[in-house]
């Protein structure tokens, strides 16, 4: 009797994750595989104590399980001299990294192509997601991937603003067709809630979107003023270019709506995300599919 390879699905390959896992307390993050991440994270020692950042890491999915086993060992290789000790011998050890290398990594990983017929780097996305579904193409057999379109984008971006807006004061300027989101104390600001956006805020990456054939930015610059951090956004005239024009009055009531929040005094700060509900109600999303070695 032959032996059912987990790396594919009846004839076609199944696509494969490597991410970048970060600790809650921003002490080392870790990079790994896995056809299924999220089952792979709930085994480490780290996810029984709550240590975990989910919603602040990345993950990059790939066509193949060899593919992700490929940038895995390139990235663990780059990165060797970044490599730290989570004080424990247990699952997932030698994979923990000192976290002045992840910004490297993420440079690494957009120098490696998705595959061998495939120039284009993969895309980085939100650890928390269904990148499989939506940015694998799997009509090729999986020998390619899509980044996400400025729609897709735009709707992350509205996501992230909005819950940052709910525990950090947020102002909008604009002149003429210059617009700029201000965090008010962003840099000093240690409520629990916004700790845990922190990193996806400052991910420049979170603001980009790509198409085979085109590319932009809604946010092109982000910069610290004391104490504040403005996000710099594209002018509309050229984000009416893309999309036909359609998310210009998208962006715009997102300005609108972050602006109301700003005029309106902060009810409270809110208190950091219960990262094990983030992972029950991933985990129910994703209903009854089988896991994957």
């Amino acid at each position: 009797m032959n032996a059912i390879d987990p790396s594919m699905q009846g004839d076609l390959p199944v696509p494969a994750a490597v991410y970048l896992l970060r600790r809650r307390d921003g002490l080392r993050f870790k990079i790994g595989w896995a056809l299924d991440p999220l089952v792979r994270v709930q085994r480490l020692p780290e996810f029984s104590v709550d240590a975990l950042d989910l919603v602040s890491s990345h993950a990059v999915w790939l066509p193949t399980a060899l593919r992700a086993q490929q940038f895995e060992r390139a990235l663990h290789r780059g990165l060797a001299f970044y490599s730290v000790s989570p004080g424990h011998v247990l699952d997932g050890h030698t994979e923990w990294f000192l976290p002045a290398a992840h910004l490297t990594a993420i440079r690494l990983i957009r120098q490696m192509p998705v595959g061998a017929d495939d120039r284009m780097p993969p895309a980085i996305v939100p650890f928390l997601s269904e990148p499989e579904e939506r940015l694998l193409d799997r009509s090729g057999h999986g020998s390619s991937a899509a980044a996400f379109v400025a729609q897709d984008t735009l709707w992350l971006m509205e996501d992230l603003l909005l819950r940052v807006a709910a525990c950090c004061r947020v102002a909008v300027e604009s002149v003429g067709d210059q617009h700029d989101i201000r965090l008010q104390g962003f840099r000093g600001d240690t409520n629990g809630a916004l700790e845990t956006l922190r990193w996806s805020v400052l991910d420049i990456e979170r603001y980009r979107w790509r198409t085979r054939e085109h590319a932009g930015a809604f946010v092109h610059l982000i910069d610290y003023q004391g104490d504040d951090l403005l996000l710099k956004l594209t002018p509309m005239r050229h984000v009416r270019a893309w999309a036909d024009g359609t998310l210009v009055w998208q962006l715009l009531a997102l300005l609108e709506r972050l602006r109301a929040m700003g005029a309106a005094p902060l009810a409270g700060r809110l208190v950091a995300r219960d990262t094990s509900t983030v992972n029950q109600a991933f985990i129910a999303r994703r209903g009854t599919r089988r896991c994957k070695r």
